[in-house]
């Protein structure tokens, strides 16, 4: 091919490349920006308790797990005679097996132990000493301990105003950033809630026996506040 004809093809392909890029906005999301986290958060007091209820029998044969059975029928009867619903309460936990102590350097069989560990979860805060003294009085070895959390509905009443908050810390942390580069905040290229955590507030129990729980039916409960925060991260576009 003629070298003065492809020099001449070529050209022309540039001058048509070019006038066909004439008037093309460049890609909005390739704009610079600035991404950054922001965090809300809220005390707030706590409108649901689980409360750990261990049942024992300790025996000199296997007749310690039938005879902890009727223990525990005792103890969940108790529980919904106070006002405790079905599904408030579930057993976490089940155990049998050989009982012994050392003795001496010496290994003596005590016989077997049967054990049931029995959750309730409710919402009736009103009823945390009356559960813990019925349930000792009736047959349980111990309450382990308490732990107070925040439902899914009492996060929803919280919800709207920390995220808000949280958003809000982000852009000022965005605009203090990009002032001192000497730019501006020009709109949001995308917002995420990358974390939603409620901090548990716990109780420790001492291992109640028949005396101490008639001295807690009188001991009032303060579960007091909770954290609930929520983080979120937001990219703003900046010029």
């Amino acid at each position: 091919m003629n070298k003065k004809l492809l020099v001449g093809l070529l050209l022309s392909a540039v001058l048509i490349f070019t006038a066909g890029c004439q008037g093309v906005s460049p890609d909005p999301m390739s704009k610079p920006y600035i991404a950054v986290n922001g965090s809300g958060s809220v005390k707030a007091a706590p409108d649901t308790v689980q409360i750990s209820i261990t049942v024992a029998t300790e025996e000199r044969d296997a007749t310690a797990q039938t005879k902890n059975a009727e223990k525990v029928e005792k103890v969940v009867a108790f529980l919904k005679e106070a006002g405790i619903q079905d599904t408030e309460i579930k057993t976490i936990g089940a155990n049998f097996y050989p009982n012994t102590r050392w003795e001496n350097g010496r290994e003596i069989d005590l016989g077997f132990r049967a054990e049931n560990i029995i959750q309730v979860e409710t919402k009736n805060l009103d009823l945390i000493s009356k559960i813990i003294n019925g349930s000792v009085a009736n047959g349980a070895e111990r309450v382990s301990g308490l732990t107070f959390t925040l439902s899914d509905e009492g996060k929803e009443s919280f919800l709207g105003n920390i995220i808000e908050s949280a958003v809000n810390d982000a852009r000022t942390q965005a605009e203090s950033a990009v002032t001192s580069l000497g730019q501006t905040i020009d709109g949001v290229k995308s917002v995420v809630v990358v974390k939603e955590y409620s901090s548990p507030i716990y109780r420790e129990m001492a291992n109640y026996g028949m005396g101490d729980a008639k001295a807690m039916a009188s001991t009032p409960v303060m579960p007091g506040e909770l954290d609930y925060s929520i983080n979120v991260s937001v990219e703003f576009f900046i010029k």
